[in-house]
């Protein structure tokens, strides 16, 4: 078995994309295993190409991923794969003490030591790069799909919502889900459910990005929940990635009688609605 080298992934097997992307996935990959200490999300941070291609720049998300697909490799993959991934993830501090949890792990009863180990997780290493690339590349982690909401307002047309998801063109992709929370008579939080294919939308693709655009009106029965204490929030979250680009696109609206709040956390951002104390504009605006 020492003298067999094992073919890479057949995902891997006809590498395609950025080769240059690829070369960086692989030197932060050797230098991730030489680094000393387990893997953390700490010591990941180290290794911006890793961060970008597993968790499109958030740390967090990229070392989850990076030690799911690890553990993915350590399990089902062919010996010299599960090597790579082993010398990375073993819970051992120093690299040679990894190594040697490669060699005792893979070597099926015959006596291995550190250097044959390396020898094998050196030969898995390029399949690894390829693959997480490769899978970061069919999956738009690279910061390539935006996700954002907007609010236009005008005395005519009153409160609008604008929900804008860009995406490659080239991958099919499913409607954001857009929901949104009042506050009941009890103040409780109450759901409403929106259906964002009941909505118009406009269409439009330019090169290999696909921008979609819908608009909600939030109407007179919507807003007459709000109160001053009590606010309207509309979340958005994405449903056809892993990760997205999150924004509140455009100039803050002008919206008498409201103040408005926005956060952004993961795959979801939302904006709060709420009234200021000007009863006289709070009424204007619901009775539109």
């Amino acid at each position: 078995m020492d003298g067999q080298v094992d073919g890479v992934a057949s995902s891997s097997t006809e590498a395609t994309g950025d080769p240059e992307l690829r070369g960086r996935v692989l030197g932060e990959l050797l230098a991730l295993r030489r680094a000393k200490g387990l893997l953390t999300p700490q010591k990941l941070a180290k290794y911006p190409a890793l961060v970008d291609v597993m968790g499109a720049g958030d740390l967090l998300d990229a070392f989850f991923a990076l030690r799911r697909e690890l553990r993915r490799y350590v399990e089902r993959a062919n010996r010299n794969e599960a090597a790579a991934a082993l010398s990375i993830l073993a819970r051992e501090e120093r690299v040679l003490d990894r190594l040697q949890v490669v060699a005792d792990k893979l070597s099926e009863g015959e006596a291995r030591d550190q250097r044959t180990a390396r020898r094998w997780s050196n030969l898995g290493m390029p399949a690894l790069a390829d693959d997480l690339t490769y899978l970061a590349e069919i999956q738009g982690w690279l910061g390539r799909e935006l996700l954002g909401i907007r609010l236009d307002y005008s005395p005519e047309a009153g409160l609008m919502v604008a929900i804008e998801q860009m995406v490659l063109a080239t991958l099919p992709s499913c409607r954001p889900e857009l929901s949104l929370w009042v506050m009941d008579s009890e103040g409780d939080p109450q759901q409403l459910k929106v259906d964002l294919n009941a909505h118009p939308a406009t269409e439009a693709v330019q090169g290999e990005y696909r921008m979609t655009t819908q608009w909600m009106c939030l109407t007179p029965d919507l807003l007459a929940n709000v109160t001053v204490r009590h606010g309207l929030t509309l979340a958005v979250t994405g449903r056809d990635a892993p990760m997205r680009v999150l924004s509140f696109a455009g100039p803050m609206p002008e919206v008498p009688g409201c103040k408005i709040a926005v956060s952004v956390h993961r795959a979801r951002v939302a904006v709060e609605i709420a009234w200021s104390t000007s009863r006289s504009a709070r009424a204007s605006l619901v009775a539109m």
